[in-house]
C-alpha cells in the first residue's frame, strides 16, 4: 500500500516497486561532489523523492546559545577564535526527506514538500550554500 503526499493511497505490485522505486534514505555509493554539482543534481530531480542535509539560518537566538557557551580559553588563541567564529556563523542542521516543489536559482534556495511532516505546513526552504550531502538514486553525494 502506498500513499502520495495528498494521502492519497492505492497498491502497486513488489515487482513495480523494486524496478521503479529508489529509496530516498539508503545508498550504496558515496561520492564527494561540489555544492554546484549537487544543486544540480537537486534541481533534476523532476519530483521524486530525495533526502538532503543542510545548515539553516542563523537566528539571533541560536547565536545567543552558543555565545554562553564560549569561554575565556576558547578566545586565547587565534585558532580558538576561528573556530568560536565557525561555530557562531554555521546554522543548526536539517535533513529533509522530499520532493522539489520549485528552484529559486537567483536567490540560492529550492522550495521542498518535507515528506516526514504531516500537517499543511510541508514546504520548506533548502539554501544551496549550506548542503552537506544529498541522497538521490541510492547514491550519496558529499560535498568537500
Amino acid at each position: 500500500m502506498l500513499r502520495n503526499e495528498r494521502g492519497f493511497e492505492y497498491i502497486a505490485d513488489a515487482s513495480i516497486v523494486e524496478e521503479g522505486m529508489d529509496n530516498a534514505n539508503q545508498f550504496s555509493e558515496t561520492r564527494k561532489i561540489t555544492r554546484v554539482q549537487m544543486v544540480k543534481i537537486l534541481e533534476t530531480t523532476h519530483g521524486a523523492i530525495f533526502t538532503v542535509n543542510f545548515n539553516k539560518q542563523v537566528t539571533k537566538d541560536a547565536g545567543e546559545v552558543k555565545l554562553q557557551d564560549i569561554s575565556a580559553d576558547d578566545l586565547a588563541t587565534k585558532a580558538g577564535r576561528l573556530k568560536v567564529m565557525d561555530n557562531l556563523l554555521k546554522g543548526e542542521e536539517r535533513t529533509i526527506r522530499g520532493k522539489v516543489v520549485k528552484v529559486e536559482p537567483k536567490l540560492g534556495r529550492t522550495q521542498v514538500i518535507d515528506q516526514d511532516v504531516n500537517d499543511d505546513h510541508k514546504e520548506r526552504l533548502v539554501d544551496h550554500r549550506t548542503i552537506n550531502w544529498l541522497i538521490f538514486q541510492n547514491i550519496k553525494y558529499v560535498a568537500p
